[in-house]
Formats: structure tokens, C-alpha cells, sequence
């Protein structure tokens, strides 16, 4: 479907370079060198390595949040999933006007900041005992609502740096006359996966050092270590996705000078419209 549906665009993509250097081992490295010379993509892919690892930790720990700390019932576990489709609708329509209105830099800190502040906040009130206790009734309604927040903004904020490293792609032809979406793109899937890697990993190991008893009945897990559970998954977790916000700070790519890079290059290129639009 997303192919068949970006099919239009295709004439309006810059032609293939000539005399590209066969693909080597070499050519590879000076590739990837090449593209992690463009700080713009440098920040945000550290930026995304420590987003990476407060995402891993917290999907490991999710289930148990939901089943120890929480103490929710499979049927009300369902509901997550279903606020997270619902999310991810809500972020793709409002993705676009955000752009159309801001740059794409106060969009993604925005929606990390909001995105962090809505998945911890019900954590870290119950650590200090401000919110419903479990099986009461708005309980489910409180937590599945800032869910829906949260993950809503994430989507916005993923598809802005997604967007963003469109837009490096320009910057990066400019500079060094290469077309490199495929390195961008594969560089940034790759650190992703690594990062959450990371996070599972904390997440086991922090799983060890809190003795967590894996596998008792809920409600059967003792007050302290729910607790030292709760500050895992809240203001421990949070920490790297805090640096990632500063690091997504560092990227400097406006949309004024976006548009004159994309000036540039049509002139360069000889093409009468812009190659890419937000």
C-alpha cells in the first residue's frame, strides 16, 4: 500500500548519479563515515540510541507493570493495544498540519516531552501515593488515557525525526553530492535495534538486582519491591530518554534553510519543482 500509493512521486525524484564506485567493503565505510560527518544526523541518531534504550527498558517491564503493579486483568490488558492503533491513527493526521505550522525540531521535543511526561506520571504518583489504588474504578480510565497521550505524541515525534532525515538527505547531497537515503535511513534502523537491545538488557539485569519473583501470582509481590519495580520503570527508564531530548535539541535544520538546500540542489539538478515537500 505505501508503495503503491508514492508511486506519483517517483518522476519527480533526482536522476541516478553517474559513475557510482562499485559496492565494496571500503566504499561502504566511506559511506557510512561520510554520513555521520552531518552533525544534523549524528544528533539525531544518538538521539534515537538513548530513546532506544528508555523504550526496550519500559516494553520489557510492561507486562510487569500491568500484571503485579497495576494488577490488571487480561481482559482490561487488552485495551492497550487497542489504544496504541487508535494512537497511532491520531498521530498520522496530525503530523502533517504540525509541520505546516512549525519546524520540525520544536515538533519532535515537544512530542518526546509529552510523550515521557504522560508514560511515567502514573508511576511515579502511585510511588507517592497519589493516585487510585488498584481495582478501583478509574484506575483502567486514567492509565489507558494518558497511554493513548503518550504514544500519540510518540508517533508524531517518530515520524518528524523520519521526516527530518528526508530532509538531511538534501542537506547531505549538498554537501557532498550524494544521494545517501538508503545509509541515513539503514544507520538509524540499525542503532534503533541496538538500543532497544540495550533496554531489554537493563531491563533483565534491574529484574535480578530487584529480585523481582518472576512468575508469583499478582498481589502477591511485597509492598518494596513493587515499589523499587515502579522506580525502574519511572524515573530510572526516563533518564535516557532525557538525553535524547538534548541531543534532538542539537539539530539545526530549519525549515527556511530546507528550503533554500532544496533550492540549490534544483538548480543544480535542473529540476523545475522541489524534490521532496513535508
Amino acid at each position: 500500500i505505501s508503495t503503491v500509493f508514492t508511486m506519483s512521486v517517483i518522476p519527480k525524484l533526482p536522476p541516478a548519479p553517474r559513475n557510482l564506485p562499485s559496492f565494496s567493503f571500503r566504499e561502504f565505510m566511506l559511506d557510512c563515515k561520510s554520513a555521520l560527518d552531518n552533525r544534523n544526523y549524528l544528533f539525531l541518531l544518538v538521539g534515537y540510541l538513548f530513546l532506544g534504550a528508555t523504550i526496550g527498558t519500559r516494553v520489557t517491564l510492561e507486562m510487569h507493570l500491568y500484571n503485579y503493579f497495576w494488577q490488571l486483568l487480561p481482559a482490561q490488558i487488552r485495551y492497550f493495544p487497542l489504544m496504541g492503533i487508535i494512537a497511532s491513527i491520531l498521530g498520522f493526521m496530525i503530523t502533517a498540519p504540525l509541520h505546516q505550522r512549525y519546524d520540525k525540531k520544536p515538533v519532535l521535543i515537544s512530542c518526546m516531552v509529552i510523550a515521557l511526561t504522560f508514560l511515567i506520571t502514573p508511576t511515579l504518583l502511585r510511588l507517592m501515593g497519589f493516585f487510585p489504588e488498584n481495582n478501583t474504578y478509574f484506575l483502567l480510565p486514567i492509565l489507558l488515557s494518558s497511554y493513548l497521550v503518550a504514544i500519540t505524541a510518540a508517533v508524531v515525534g517518530m515520524i518528524s525525526t523520519m521526516s527530518a532525515l528526508a530532509d538531511i538527505a538534501d542537506e547531505q547531497e549538498l554537501q557532498t553530492h550524494r544521494r545517501q537515503e538508503g545509509t541515513l535511513y539503514a544507520a538509524r534502523a540499525f542503532f534503533g535495534k541496538a538500543s532497544s537491545g540495550l533496554g531489554h538488557l537493563f531491563a533483565g539485569i534491574a529484574i535480578d538486582i530487584i529480585a523481582f519473583p518472576v512468575g508469583t501470582e499478582p498481589g502477591t509481590v511485597d509492598a518494596d519491591t513493587l515499589f523499587k519495580l515502579g522506580l525502574v520503570d519511572g524515573p530510572i527508564a526516563v533518564i535516557p530518554g532525557i538525553i535524547a531530548i538534548f541531543f534532538y535539541g542539537q539539530y539545526s535544520l530549519t525549515r527556511t534553510r530546507h528550503a533554500e538546500i532544496q533550492a540549490t540542489l534544483n538548480q543544480r539538478n535542473g529540476a523545475p519543482e522541489p524534490v521532496f515537500t513535508n
